[in-house]
């Protein structure tokens, strides 16, 4: 099924996908390599903030090409 949602999105937005649909996403989507996820958890566990509110927002992990 074709789902269209916005970014950033709601939990009712997320908790009518099911496995197979075909997601069509508006909004700002960050994109982050395995060093910023590294950087993140590691600002987390020492309690600092992210420059970011995750709350609904998406990131798509963007390896080496």
């Amino acid at each position: 099924m074709n789902k269209e949602i916005q970014a950033p999105v709601s939990a009712e937005a997320v908790s009518s996908l099911s496995a197979g649909d075909m997601v069509y996403i508006t909004g700002i989507i960050y994109t982050a390599r395995d060093a910023a996820h590294k950087r993140m958890d590691e600002a987390l566990a020492e309690g600092k903030e992210l420059p970011i509110d995750l709350k609904g927002n998406l990131i798509y992990y963007m390896g080496p090409s």
